[in-house]
Parts: structure tokens; sequence; C-alpha cells
């Protein structure tokens, strides 16, 4: 067709073809039209456009990528497409104004493909070298140069040759019920990555490890993780095994894996003897503790394998890829502290009666209470937290690491002026700081997390605890019998009871003194004060021992007075000092500049162009300026 009435132009357009033509641009991707290329010209008025755009079509409507809006052909300076994810400056582009969406005409026009229901941009596939210019696999993201790739001649899409050979439809340990369609629900590197499923002790379904995940957990789910600590929670090996997990794909449960169950002995090629996971180890009073593999330093508060034939020492990011968590005896955290002897050990394990037979939870458990216990219970001690509340609560515990570490190093001037107070204390004053913590069971209310209700309960010998809690039980009970049998509450009240009183003894089992806070304290006789007050326990098998702990805890305190009070004040004291030098700097400033307006003000002969402006200024001062 040699004349069109486009719609990009209100005259018509005539076909030129290979007609030269000199510094002229096409009026739609605003290009240099060069000979031999065809176009469309108005010459009247000087308006050229290249055929191949004027073939174009102005809108797409319902493309498969963007089905909700139209897509109006135009010209834009710079943009990505969101097809190939190219970069193109001054070039034609099918975008969307509402949503700043945009594809470049190429792949706007190409012919797609639907796959499982899917639409796909149809890409054409050479083999190249793998020695080239390689990013990375967009099927696995992994920059591995080993064996063939495939490349897409258009948007340089790169593949492996092994990753397009994955079948399409896979079934994984991740997801048991269903099949997984390749690249449509699970990224296929963490399927690659996963190794097995193995049962843990604190969670009721299998869980899956996944290694190298691309999401950072701040806080897992484990129930004596080190993350939840402020003193370990920004350890260099917390930061090393951050991105290996162990995943619950029945439930939104997750574990990193060093406050996860690891393998108790691991063989290390490069030692003669077997390692064994211990929970801590401080082997000298040096206060420097290294790793025999990397040499660098470690963290005694946080598990390590050790040999005690040779004392040697290695952090479990150096060796955990020796070791395999299948069909492997696991120790979770927290298992050294308890040291029981051979005849206690059996009760110290989670057997398959202890796995929950119902769905009842320990919301339930609260809600069977007798109306009269429950409204009492719920006025005076506690509180549920609803799911909203735990997710708001946990998105202000998750700060960065070098947050986190600067709070443990600065001490805020409350914490300083109570360690203060503490320098001055008498026995009787110490009397008196341990029973303000008693009676912070009067004082407040404390939050039971909504993660906490949701528990599974079990039945141990009468009572319903969550499944974590039945080995502590069974040892309690074995070692000091029933401790409410004097109590005329109710059942599910006693339950309730011995609930708190064994998170207390496993937290005490799993728990550093040094790591102790005044927070975790209050948390202790409070759930004591509970179970003694309110349900006539006998528990004074636990009060001899915290009261020893809370001593130990107000000597810690005290040694802060000798090195981290003095070295936070004088931080800030700098910090004070360095502000009064800009602050004087500034103040000289301001002073330097007064004093130039009082010179000037002082100045009897002045230019005569000054005092000409200066008239002026007094002259037509109250005057419009349409009047002048």
């Amino acid at each position: 067709m040699d004349q069109i009435q486009h719609w990009s132009h209100e005259h018509p357009l005539f076909l030129r073809k290979n007609h030269k033509i000199n510094d002229e641009r096409c009026g739609m991707c605003d290009k240099e039209i060069v000979a031999p290329y065809n176009y469309y010209a108005c010459d009247a008025c000087k308006f050229y456009v290249h055929k191949s755009c004027a073939e174009l079509p102005p809108h797409i409507n319902h493309h498969p990528f963007h089905p909700s809006h139209p897509l109006s052909l135009h010209s834009h300076p710079f943009y990505y497409c969101d097809s190939c994810h190219q970069l193109f400056e001054n070039a034609l582009t099918f975008g969307c104004g509402e949503c700043y969406f945009n594809m470049d005409v190429e792949c706007a026009l190409i012919p797609h493909i639907t796959c499982e229901g899917r639409e796909h941009i149809q890409h054409f596939l050479v083999e190249v070298d793998s020695k080239d210019n390689i990013t990375y696999c967009f099927v696995c993201h992994s920059t591995d140069r080993s064996g063939g790739f495939y490349c897409c001649t258009k948007c340089k899409l790169l593949l492996h040759k092994s990753c397009a050979a994955l079948p399409q439809k896979i079934r994984h340990p991740l997801h048991p019920n269903h099949s997984l369609l390749t690249l449509c629900v699970l990224c296929v590197k963490c399927v690659m990555k996963v190794k097995g499923t193995i049962r843990y002790e604190d969670h009721e379904h299998l869980l899956c490890l996944l290694e190298e995940t691309y999401t950072k957990l701040a806080h897992c789910d484990g129930y004596d993780a080190y993350c939840k600590q402020p003193v370990t929670s920004t350890s260099t090996e917390i930061d090393h095994t951050r991105l290996s997990i162990l995943r619950c794909s029945e439930c939104d449960f997750w574990v990193h894996l060093l406050c996860g169950p690891l393998p108790s002995t691991i063989e290390y090629k490069y030692h003669i003897h077997p390692l064994t996971l211990v929970d801590s180890l401080v082997d000298d009073n040096s206060g420097e503790y290294y790793c025999d593999i990397c040499e660098s330093e470690r963290d005694p508060r946080i598990r390590v394998y050790h040999c005690q034939e040779c004392q040697f020492v290695a952090h479990v990011h150096c060796l955990i890829s020796e070791g395999d968590l299948r069909d492997v005896k696991l120790k979770t955290v927290g298992a050294d502290f308890w040291e029981l002897p051979d005849q206690l050990q059996q009760f110290n394990k989670l057997t398959e009666e202890d796995q929950p037979k119902s769905s009842l939870t320990f919301r339930d458990l609260l809600n069977n209470l007798p109306q009269n216990e429950l409204r009492w219970f719920r006025r005076e001690d506690f509180e549920w937290e609803t799911s909203s509340d735990e997710e708001e609560n946990k998105g202000k515990q998750e700060v960065s690491e070098s947050n986190t570490h600067q709070r443990l190093l600065d001490l805020g001037d409350e914490s300083i002026d109570e360690l203060l107070r503490f320098s001055s204390f008498t026995q009787k004053d110490f009397r008196n700081f341990t029973s303000a913590l008693k009676r912070n069971f009067d004082d407040r209310k404390l939050k039971i997390k909504s993660s906490d209700l949701a528990m599974k309960i079990v039945d141990v010998e009468g009572y319903m605890v969550p499944f974590t809690l039945a080995p502590v039980l069974k040892i309690l009970l074995h070692k000091y019998g029933d401790i409410f049998r004097n109590s005329n509450r109710s059942q599910e009240m006693k339950s309730i009871a011995f609930c708190f009183v064994c998170k207390v003894v496993k937290q005490m089992h799993s728990t550093m003194v040094l790591n102790i806070t005044k927070d975790l304290l209050q948390d202790w006789y409070f759930y004591l004060e509970f179970a003694s007050w309110r349900v006539k326990s006998d528990i004074d098998f636990l009060k001899a021992p915290l009261e020893k702990i809370t001593r130990a805890f107000f000597g810690f305190q005290l040694r802060k007075l000798k090195v981290d009070v003095p070295r936070t004040i004088n931080k800030k004291i700098a910090e004070l000092q360095s502000k009064i030098a800009e602050l004087q700097s500034k103040i000289a400033e301001q002073k330097r500049k007064l004093e130039a307006c009082q010179k000037f003000k002082g100045t009897s002969r002045k230019p005569k162009f000054m005092n000409e402006c200066l008239n002026e200024a007094a002259q037509l001062e109250w005057k419009y300026a349409s009047g002048v």
C-alpha cells in the first residue's frame, strides 16, 4: 500500500522505498531514518515514519502478561522490559500508564505459548560455550559454569542443560500431598538443596532441611533458639548458618540449623577421632576461644563439635557439610544441661506415646477451665496474645545485627542509673530487690503468645501439657512426685501450672547464668509464684536455686560497673564533646557573620551606588510597584 491514513498523523502518509533522506527522524521511535529504510512521509508537515513502525498496532488488548488493561504503543526515553528484563533507551514500548508496565515491541508481539494453563514467552534457545560471560541460570539462579548452557537469542537468558532436562512434575518432601510443577510452585534451587526429612522433638511434624535459602530468618521457632537470646543472636556462628533452615511443610514452622537438631557425632576426615556435639565449651579461663579448623574466634556459649581426648574444637558451620541429618542420632539445644543419671535418661526422650493423638491445643486447655477459675485467671494474671499481636511484636524485635550489637554494648541512662544504685546496695537492699521480683506477680499480667496457645497437648499421668514439655514433666514426676497433690484446684488449672513449672525448669537447664536477664528472672518468679500461691504447689526444690541465680545475676550487674558502664559513659562523653565542638564552630561562624553586619552598619562612607540603592528603598518602601 503506497498511501495510508495513519493513526499517529492527521494527513495521509505516502510510502517511500529506498529513498534518500537527510537528518530526519522517525515520528514514532525517534530514531534516524537512513537508506535503504522504507518509510512513510508527509512532506507538507515534514513528518516521517519507518515502515516497520507504521505497521505496528496502536494498542494490544488483553495481553496474557498484562490482561487487566490495554497496552498502548509509545516512545519511552528509558524503561526495563517486564518480559525479558532488558534495558531500553529511546525505544518504542507497549506500556500501561496505570501500572507502569512496559514491554518492548519484540516481546509484546512474539508468539507466546501456553504450558500447564500459564502463558510464557517463547524463547529460542541455542547452545553456548560455558566459558562465555555467564551471569546465572534463570531456573536455578546458580552461577555454576560446569556443564553446557542454552542461551535465548533475543534476551540472553541462560539455562543449564541439566535444568532444561528437569522433569515437569516431581514429588517432594516439602510438599508431599501434591506434585510440584517445575518453575511454578517451588524454587528449583531450593528443591535441589533439600536433604531429606527428620523428626524434631519440639515439633509434631517432620522437618525438611533446606540449605542456601534466599530468606534470612531473624528469629526462628526453635524452643531454645540462640537467635532469640540478645547475647547470642549476633554471633558469627548464627550468621554463618542463617541461610540453612529446617522447615515444616504442613505448617509455618521454621528453625535455624544451629538452633535445631544436629548429629550428636560427626566423623571429620582430618581428625582421627569422632567429634561430639556439645552445647557449650569453656576450655580455659582465658576469655579467648577459637575454632581449630578456621582458626577464627568462637562464642563459648554456642554449641560446637569437640574431641575430648585431643581438645579439638570446631564450629558447626565448619563441619556441617561432613554430616548427614538422616539416619543418625540427633541432639537438640539444651540436651547437655540436663546431666541426668542413667536411670532418668529414659524420661528425657519424646516417645511415640508423647506425640499428640488429638487436635487439642493449649488454648483448648485454657478454655476448658471452670468459669470461676477462667475469669480469675484472665482478670488477675494473664492475657491472651492474638496472632496479629505476635506478628507485630515479632516485627518490632527484628532489628539489624549491627543495631542489636550496639544495644548490647551501649547501656541507656536508665540502666546505668539502676546499676549505680546497685553499687550502694546493702544486704537489706538486695532482699528488697528480690522481693520486688516476686511482687512482680501482683503488679503485671503475663502475656501468653498465640504460638504457645496453638501447641498440641498430651496426657502425662493425668496432666495435660504441650508435648514439648512432656519429657520435663516425666522427670519432675519421677523425682518429686505430684507437687499439686494438696491443691484443690481443677485438674485443668493444675495442668496449666505444671506447664509453667516445666517451662521454667527447661529454660533453667538450657540458659547459661551469664545470659540471664532481669526480664527472664521476672518471668521465672512470675510462673513459680503463680504455681505456689494460686495453685498451692510444693516447689521448694526450685526456690533455692532461683535465689542463688538471683545473687549471681546481681553479681554480673556489679561487674558491669567495672568495664561496661565506664566504657559507655566515656563514649557518651566523647559524643557530647563532639557535639559541643560542632556547636562552638557554628557559634563562631555566626559571630563572624554578625561582625560583618556590624561593620557594614558602622561604615560612614559607603560607595555612591550603595547610598543610591538605600535612598531608593527608603522612598519606595510603602508604595505599590505599579506606581513607581
